[in-house]
Order: C-alpha cells, then sequence, then structure tokens
C-alpha cells in the first residue's frame, strides 16, 4: 500500500500521493470528519510495523485498502 519504507509521519493520508498504484496513488474517499489532517502513521501499528487493519476497513474503500 505505502509508496516507500517510511514511518508515515510526514505525508498525509487525503491529498498526498502514497499509495503503490501507478494509475492513482491517492486515497480515494472523502476523509471522515475530522480526519482531514492525519498522517499515514495513524493507519500503522508501530510495534508491529504492519496495517491497522481495522481502520484500514472503517475509512478507505476496498481498492485503497488493498
Amino acid at each position: 500500500m505505502v509508496n516507500e519504507g517510511r514511518n508515515g509521519r510526514d505525508i498525509q493520508i487525503w491529498g498526498r500521493p502514497w499509495l503503490r498504484a501507478h494509475d492513482n496513488p491517492y486515497i480515494s474517499p472523502t476523509p471522515p470528519m475530522g480526519l482531514a489532517t492525519f498522517s499515514v502513521s495513524f493507519v500503522i501499528n508501530h510495534d508491529t510495523q504492519a496495517w491497522r487493519d481495522d481502520i484500514l476497513q472503517q475509512i478507505f474503500n476496498n481498492e485503497d485498502a488493498q
């Protein structure tokens, strides 16, 4: 999903190209209220270095979550 192996703190979820998809590296849905300025680090479990699937499924569409 993420384009580079960073911690995600400097990359906003919405409005920045960070997905691996070459045709559209942007998150598609409109951000839920209150999350517009959240960074990619919000959807990363920093203890396990894995995606927080519970959050991905709630705020992204299926295509972006994959």
